[in-house]
């Protein structure tokens, strides 16, 4: 495969698998040209350490700051790519999940890395409920109150439109920053429909199922997914119709704090259920 990718490498918060990082690397290596692994400062895993027993044959560097979530740790890879080398296109991929899920990934990677499109989204089916919920009864309907039916039926195609898979062109990334603020968390719905609004075309590729830790997603945490996801959508919105009027937005807010009141509560009760 030609011009391959840089692989960004996305740790955890807080605990990183070994393991399972290695393991990430080896079903890896052979699509990509090199790859940067970013972890938060304050997660204790000794990657020096982890570099000198793995066997890989492509570059491997590693960056770590402090960062404010998942989402920031992307913009923080990209960034140093760009500064330190010459690319087309750079790979995410997030190394928390199990063995299991990698293995069942390996077979969908060819075809996903020969999309050629500015933006290409690994699209899934979460076995997290709690997710599932925030993307199928929070974040489509947001975006269909906030912006045209054409716009909002093609991110109705999205199984998980909070991705942490995807391929992004530099000169894609390059066009989503000249045309706003960078926001560090909740990066991928602003992804897609800056994609969607400005004609750009997106690949989708479904990885099938993959198998999300769902004991990590409470009701404060999912709380706060839900609010970071209305000020990115919100945004978005502004950008997209400034004409729209004080009288317009004081409805939707109503309309938006009635479905987050409801969700929370299925969240709720979803979390009593894994307790």
């Amino acid at each position: 495969m030609k011009n391959k990718p840089i692989g960004i490498l996305i740790l955890p918060y807080f605990n990183t698998n070994s393991e399972v990082l290695e393991k990430t690397i080896v079903l890896l290596e052979q699509y990509v040209s090199q790859f940067i692994v970013v972890k938060d400062e304050r997660n204790p895993f000794d990657v020096k350490y982890f570099l000198k027993e793995i066997k890989c044959k492509i570059p491997i560097y590693w960056i770590s700051y402090y960062s404010i979530d998942v989402c920031h740790r992307w913009f923080l890879g990209f960034e140093y790519a760009k500064q330190k080398f010459d690319f087309t296109t750079a790979f995410i991929f997030p190394c928390d999940l199990n063995l299991s899920t990698l293995s069942s990934l390996k077979p969908k990677l060819a075809e996903f890395f020969e999309s050629r499109s500015g933006l290409t989204l690994g699209d899934y089916n979460s076995t997290d409920p709690i997710k599932t919920l925030i993307n199928q009864s929070y974040i489509l309907p947001l975006v269909e109150m906030l912006f045209e039916k054409t716009i909002a039926k093609e991110f109705r195609l999205l199984k998980s439109p909070r991705t942490e898979f995807f391929i992004l062109k530099r000169t894609f990334y390059d066009q989503f920053l000249r045309h706003r603020y960078w926001w560090p968390f909740e990066v991928t719905p602003a992804l897609i429909l800056f994609a969607l609004l400005n004609n750009h075309k997106i690949s989708i590729k479904n990885f099938g199922k993959v198998t999300d830790d769902n004991s990590s997603r409470r009701r404060r945490g999912a709380f706060f997914q839900l609010f970071r996801s209305t000020l990115v959508l919100k945004t978005e919105a502004l950008w997209y119709n400034r004409a729209i009027t004080t009288k317009q937005w004081v409805e939707i807010n109503f309309k938006i704090i009635n479905l987050q009141n409801l969700l929370l509560e299925k969240i709720e009760k979803l979390s009593s259920k894994n307790n």
